[in-house]
């Protein structure tokens, strides 16, 4: 039966890596190519150029199409020689122990940087080690939230006292480090998981319409502030409660020029760098810099700071008319695949990839059905590794960090153990087939 119980998580993990992949396209691609349709482009006032939407929307659904097709042609690796590690990593008191460290750290951010770091603070590489550990940390908690989402309730009452205080911790800690809108959801996905570990209500696997109704509503609620946060993060809280208070015209603007860099980022670039190889070449250039750097900082070695500095601020570079200090924009997905040398040509590795990070996190979260709640984790998830692909080439950025502990997660992942309800219920079914064949036989 165990070949069976393997195939039958791969196509479970299949399936919700395709869901993960749906959300994300409609998020980043889907709404911003039906609000530009509708209310026109926020960003064409300081975009250096007047992009082809038209061809920019195929190429993204064809994309987004390979993609999902892929998923279904091959499996996440699984890692195996890395379990006796990874399980060793994840285990019960190491999380524990780690988000102890996680909430001391993310105290130090709420007091040295705050809510405004990631847009007004000096750079990862040049805000000192401390940064550089907290990030790596703040990796381990998400890959260790990952798996817990994926707990089957057997699973979840062996992890007992040490996970229910860990996500208590983790529930704190990340509103210390409140500084974007995806930190709303890693408070509001580890609350989530926490009344679910003390069995007060579970809305990370809703089922039932009670149940879907209050995830709905917690979505919508989740939603507004991290929008709020997005917002108060640029423009200080106090600015973004008056534009609450009256001026709804300008959130949804906001809005709208959040979630469309991704669209327009792809294309734009289909537009003007279709065949453009030498952005790939610049994007590993600056990669390589961002290794240099960071690594001096955490050596104590002096170090100078280009101009460019990540791919995120090279895409802005490339699509902004308004040069501001600092300001980058995550190419996305798609538009990823023009910051890999040798470009769209090399497509079909860049689809492979994707698959495979959409697999990895499937697998390490597939252990019970998900709600919207839990999916948009998923998503946010997804997005850390793949909004801007060519970073997860530096070890010492935040991207590569998180696919590390994926791939641990996905070692420490068991089939068997998660699927033991499952098997035993094939053993059951197996077991009352044979007895009535036999009645049959003898009658």
């Amino acid at each position: 039966m165990l070949p069976l119980l393997h195939r039958r998580d791969a196509d479970k993990a299949t399936r919700l890596a395709r869901a993960i992949l749906m959300l994300y396209g409609t998020i980043y691609y889907i709404i911003p190519m039906l609000l530009t349709a509708t209310l026109g482009q926020p960003l064409d006032a300081i975009l250096a150029g007047s992009p082809n939407y038209t061809l920019g929307s195929a190429f993204i659904l064809t994309v987004l199409g390979l993609t999902w097709f892929t998923c279904g042609k091959i499996r996440a690796p699984s890692f195996a020689w890395l379990q006796p590690f990874a399980t060793a990593i994840f285990g019960r008191f190491v999380i524990l122990g780690a988000s102890v460290a996680y909430l001391l750290l993310a105290y130090w951010y709420s007091q040295e940087l705050g809510i405004s770091f990631r847009q007004t603070g000096d750079r990862i590489g040049s805000s000192g080690g401390f940064v550089i550990v907290f990030l790596s940390l703040q990796g381990y908690i998400f890959a260790a939230l990952l798996l817990t989402l994926g707990m089957n309730d057997e699973l979840q009452q062996q992890a007992g006292w040490p996970i229910t205080t860990a996500l208590a911790l983790i529930v704190i800690g990340s509103l210390l480090s409140l500084s974007a809108a995806s930190g709303v959801v890693l408070v509001a996905t580890s609350l989530l998981l926490l009344l679910r570990h003390i069995r007060a209500i579970d809305l990370i696997g809703a089922s039932g319409i009670g149940q879907t109704f209050l995830a709905l509503t917690a979505l919508g609620v989740v939603f507004i502030l991290a929008l709020f946060v997005g917002i108060a993060n640029k423009v200080g809280v106090e600015e973004a409660m008056y534009m609450f208070s009256n001026e709804l015209d300008a959130v949804i603007y906001r809005f709208q020029y959040r979630i469309s860099w991704h669209f327009f980022s792809a294309s734009f670039h289909l537009t003007y760098n279709f065949a453009d190889f030498s952005l790939g070449v610049q994007a590993v250039r600056e990669v390589l810099s961002a290794i240099s750097h960071r690594l001096d900082v955490l050596l104590g070695n002096p170090t100078y700071f280009n101009e460019v500095a990540s791919v995120r601020r090279l895409n802005w570079e490339e699509l902004s008319l308004v040069k501001r200090e600092r300001t980058g924009a995550s190419p996305g997905m798609v538009a990823s695949v023009f910051f890999v040398p040798g470009g769209v040509f090399m497509l079909p590795v860049s689809i492979v990839v994707y698959a495979l990070l959409l697999l990895m996190i499937a697998k390490a979260a597939s252990g019970r059905k998900l709600s919207i709640f839990g999916l948009i984790f998923l998503v946010v998830y997804y997005s850390g590794v793949a909004d801007s692909s060519i970073d997860l080439l530096n070890p010492l950025d935040p991207a590569f960090l998180k696919l590390t502990f994926l791939a641990l997660a996905c070692a420490s992942y068991s089939p068997a153990s998660r699927s033991a309800g499952d098997e035993r219920v094939e053993a059951s079914r197996y077991s009352t087939t044979t007895t009535r064949a036999a009645a049959q036989l003898g009658r």
